[in-house]
């Protein structure tokens, strides 16, 4: 009995595809060329659904599995998604993707290209791609987004949906890959994360070593300074600094209080070295800073 195969063709299927002379346009367009949608749709309890590209895509693919279950593969290495995860192909990788014998999914996509496509992650360390989870409370705008793409062009491509929808897919891959902490609330390692940040917002008066940060969770420095630098791209202690800069670039802003108090409120006994590290991080120093006309 041969199987069924279906690239497209679903009951109430949405697919938009931008025509390639359009694209040409958007790839130098100041506020587009980074980042801008091909192709976007929506494929509700696909069954049978299965698309092989040999020679991988143009374009770098975003696939978000809202119910059901499916795979993607690369290579030999077959990976399962199921509700609620995303997983995104890079451009040129040759790969498959589809819907599990005898299940059914319900799928979001899109295709995108630009100048800043290639530096979303998608690869793991195995060289396996990485299949991220979408964390609950975000979901629901993450799908209020797509449904926003797959609709932004029903009356034409206008320059204002163009740009709209070029807009809306930086917001969608930066509420996927690099949501604030505080929108994550997992119970695993990005809780350290937001459980030490915390308490360096609790404790700016004070000097903290990553010894004293590791005892707190509990954890390793090794493990902590590794997990901490993932989720932020800083070290816990470069993080504190940058948190106490930040604190005293406000005390500048918004009281009188002398640099030498200030330095103190931030746990530095030697105003001198206080100077010296809001300098590095600044580019200039307090006195200056405080000079500066803002707003």
């Amino acid at each position: 009995m041969m199987k069924i195969k279906k690239r497209t063709g679903f009951k109430n299927e949405i697919i938009t595809v931008i025509p390639e002379k359009i694209l040409k346009k958007l790839s130098t367009h100041p506020l587009m060329k980074n980042l801008y949608p091909t192709d976007i749709g929506f494929f509700p309890n696909a069954e049978y659904h299965y698309r092989k590209r040999r020679q991988g895509a143009a374009e770098s693919i975003l696939i978000y599995c809202i119910k059901g279950k499916g795979f993607v593969q690369v290579k030999q290495e077959k990976q399962q998604i199921k509700k609620g995860e995303i997983i995104l192909i890079p451009a040129g990788l040759p790969h498959s993707y589809g819907t599990l014998i005898k299940e059914s999914w319900s799928i979001y996509w899109v295709h995108f290209r630009g100048n800043n496509a290639q530096f979303y992650p998608e690869i793991k360390a195995d060289n396996n791609l990485k299949i991220n989870q979408v964390a609950p409370e975000n979901a629901a705008i993450i799908v209020k987004l797509f449904r926003q793409l797959s609709t932004t062009f029903e009356n034409g491509f206008t320059i204002n949906n163009l740009i709209y929808a070029s807009q809306l897919l930086g917001h969608l891959l930066a509420l996927i890959y690099y949501p604030p902490v505080k929108l994550t609330k997992k119970l695993n390692e990005n809780s350290y994360v937001e459980q030490t940040i915390n308490y360096f917002q609790t404790h700016l008066d004070q000097t903290i070593t990553l010894k004293k940060l590791a005892d707190y969770n509990n954890l390793s420095a090794s493990h902590l300074s590794r997990i901490f630098k993932e989720e932020t791209g800083y070290s816990p202690i470069d993080f504190f600094i940058h948190l106490k800069i930040k604190k005293a670039c406000q005390l500048l802003d918004m009281t009188n209080l002398s640099i030498k108090a200030i330095a103190a409120r931030l746990g530095y006994s030697d105003q001198y070295y206080f100077s010296r590290i809001f300098k590095k991080i600044m580019n200039l120093p307090p006195s200056k800073y405080r000079k500066l006309e803002k707003g």
